[in-house]
């Protein structure tokens, strides 16, 4: 509960952050364009269909490895530095212009599709570090249009009809629930309530869940406890990120009657 959940929004156009309670708007040319490109899961590719320039510089030798190196240049000036690999041309580091930079450490394919499997992320203003690692796959799988769109205009809040009500998911394994004020109940295929989940909110958009049944069995605590933050929504639903223990995704669900 002590999380303080952050959902980046882009459009293909603008950048907004919810940072907890705060809401931060990118105008500056550079923060969108580097988002654009890691929408991308192949950044060659990205160059390619956003029409960079790619300028080869002098080679570089590192401890571990022979690289060629590539400026790619967008039409408004935005330049990444790139290092490819000399004994396979697979592309190693990106370095951003606010000195970022982005390690990709293992690749896999799936349908002889490439993806990056293993990502190395770092900032040149915290000095922080970000690990990615691909957890799995779903090809062409069909994504709410909700997911892009940042609902917040100047507060960090969501409306009465999806704070509480009777839910469907849309992704995922099916789940029916029904939110009140301080419990979540979940439905089994005959509508009955086989799952009662505690609840408390955080604040205007962020609660927890606890799972008193694994409490009591002592099974592990933390594993037991859910946090869920709603990001978006519109009339019919909403989108929300969830996270519990080393797990954490995004999920659409449904207003039903």
């Amino acid at each position: 509960m002590e999380h303080v959940p952050q959902t980046t929004f882009f459009n293909g156009n603008s950048v907004t952050r919810i940072n907890g309670s705060s809401i931060l708007r990118f105008e500056d040319p550079s923060a969108v364009e580097e988002i654009k490109l890691k929408t991308y899961n192949q950044v060659q590719y990205a160059y390619k269909a956003l029409g960079y320039k790619l300028t080869r510089l002098p080679d570089k030798k590192f401890e571990n490895f022979d690289c060629y190196v590539v400026n790619a240049a967008a039409e408004n000036g935005y330049t990444t530095m790139n290092f490819f690999d000399k004994t396979n041309f697979r592309l190693l580091m990106i370095v951003y212009p606010n000195g970022n930079k982005s390690l990709l450490m293992e690749y896999l394919f799936k349908d002889q599709v490439l993806f990056n499997a293993y990502i190395i992320n770092t900032f040149a203003d915290s000095g922080e570090k970000q690990a990615l690692k691909l957890q799995q796959i779903e090809l062409n799988t069909p994504i709410s249009g909700l997911w892009f769109n940042c609902p917040y205009k100047d507060k960090v809040a969501i409306p009465p009809h999806i704070m509480t009500g009777k839910f469907e998911s849309t992704s995922g394994v099916k789940t029916v629930f029904t939110r009140t004020k301080d419990v979540q109940d979940y439905y089994n295929d005959q509508g009955k309530i086989d799952l009662r989940r505690s609840l408390k909110w955080a604040n205007d958009d962020t609660y927890g869940l606890m799972d008193e049944q694994a409490v009591r069995d002592k099974d592990d605590p933390a594993a037991a406890g859910i946090l869920v933050r709603i990001i978006s929504w519109d009339d019919n639903g909403y989108v929300c990120h969830w996270i519990t223990g080393k797990y954490t995704d995004t999920q659409d669900y449904k207003i039903t009657k």
